[in-house]
């Protein structure tokens, strides 16, 4: 779910058509976005204080391009240029350690939500320092 000024809905239509999402199935996606809207509003500054947290951990490794003022919700986006590490072995890495990240058109994608914790964000930074470190 999305909102906000014009322009920012209609950029939003075209990253959702660019990361496939022409499903037409509307309640499904609808349903989650009326319960966060309803339920979890007070708690999303929770999600994306721990996006910031993530992105501040994370920028600066070899490889990654990010710089954590652009995070602003709960979803971050990244560029990932490694000279001896692929973006497909680097997720490959990542989910071996329990961390699940989406590859995206020129970089990774990862979300913060009700399910994740400060605990998680720490360990998602301790495996990217890690699996890069070598």
């Amino acid at each position: 779910m999305l909102a906000g000024p014009q322009e920012r809905i209609e950029f939003g239509r075209r990253l959702r058509k660019a990361l496939g999402g022409g499903m037409r199935q509307v309640g499904v996606l609808a349903a989650p976005g009326l319960i966060a809207l309803t339920e979890m509003v007070e708690r999303l500054k929770d999600d994306h204080a721990r996006a910031k947290t993530l992105a501040r951990g994370i920028s600066g490794l070899p490889g990654i391009k990010l710089d954590p003022a652009t995070v602003e919700t709960d979803i971050i986006i990244f560029g990932f240029e490694h000279p001896a590490l692929s973006c497909a072995v680097l997720l490959e890495k990542m989910k071996e350690k329990g961390i699940l990240a989406l590859a995206v058109s020129g970089g990774i994608r990862m979300v913060t939500h009700k399910d994740v914790g400060d605990g998680d964000v720490d360990r998602a930074i301790r495996a990217f320092k890690d699996i890069l470190a070598r």
